[in-house]
């Protein structure tokens, strides 16, 4: 009997046994401990068009910039001195260099009331400049850059006849002419925006002082003999767009002035208060 149940014995370990080994080699083995990974963020959404990024936020020592113009370029550094200025021109001074012209600005030399042209650029339509240009008849000025529908002449200064602070600054002037550009927005206004603060001051018409403060955050301060009032004030290109806050009843808050290279021009006020528009605020230094 003890041998009939160890025979069965036998063959139940023999059954079992690769069942235990199948199910062993069911079994997946037990890897090593994930290592837990790190949670995925989401990448940021831009709420802007990105553009090229501009290294300085100041602007470039002697950098000229007329959006009316549409023209862009840089002062020699021999220019970069009191006695020398950029203004943009009238359409009337513009035209009596060529009656094409449409804008334009001048670089000059200032001694005393006289000044002497260094630098003088002009913008006109393409077509009727090339007509006049085939009968002899444009008007002054090098062809520099044209566009699709404009053409921008540059009229040199005239040659030096004996030494002098003019002959210096004429040799030069292909310095300035070397840096001309086509007036950029997206590059240039940021400067003209560090060039527009500032503090400011002209004559009136009557002979009365005004001073003009822009101030950092869009604060102004405007004073008119011993009247201080005061606003806000935002640049839109070259021009300044002023608000009087408070300025009192019967008072024409608005305000406007043209960032003329260096200088503003009143273009917009209370005319009953400050008198004839056109006064000219030259910076502080």
């Amino acid at each position: 009997m003890s041998i009939r149940w160890t025979w069965l014995a036998c063959l139940c370990a023999l059954a079992v046994g690769p069942v235990q080994a199948e199910q062993q080699a069911a079994k997946p083995e037990q890897s090593a401990p994930a290592v837990e990974q790190a949670p995925q963020m989401e990448a940021p959404t831009l709420e802007w068009v990105p553009g090229p990024l501009l290294s300085q936020t100041e602007p470039a020592p002697g950098r000229v910039a007329s959006p009316a113009v549409g023209l862009a370029f840089t002062l020699p550094e021999a220019w970069r001195a009191e006695d020398v200025g950029w203004r943009e021109l009238t359409l009337e001074e513009a035209q009596s260099i060529s009656p094409l012209a449409e804008a334009g600005l001048v670089v000059e030399l200032r001694q005393g009331r006289a000044a002497q042209p260094l630098l003088t650029l002009y913008r006109a339509s393409l077509e009727p400049w090339r007509k006049a240009d085939r009968e002899g008849k444009a008007g002054p000025g090098r062809l520099t850059f044209n566009t699709a529908d404009k053409v921008y002449l540059v009229v040199r200064g005239a040659e030096a006849r004996k030494a002098g602070r003019y002959a210096d600054l004429r040799n030069a002037l292909e310095d300035a002419v070397g840096t001309l550009a086509l007036y950029d927005a997206y590059r240039e206004d940021r400067n003209v925006q560090a060039a527009a603060g500032g503090e400011f001051a002209g004559t009136l018409v009557g002979g009365g002082l005004v001073t003009l403060s822009l101030m950092p955050g869009g604060e102004l301060g405007l004073r008119i003999g011993e009247r201080a009032l005061s606003g806000k004030w935002v640049l839109r290109q070259a021009t300044i767009i002023g608000q009087l806050v408070g300025a009192g009843e019967g008072v024409n808050p608005a305000l406007q002035f043209h960032l003329d290279g260096d200088a503003l021009i009143a273009m917009r006020w209370d005319a009953k208060l400050f008198g004839n528009t056109g006064v000219r605020l030259e910076k502080a230094q």
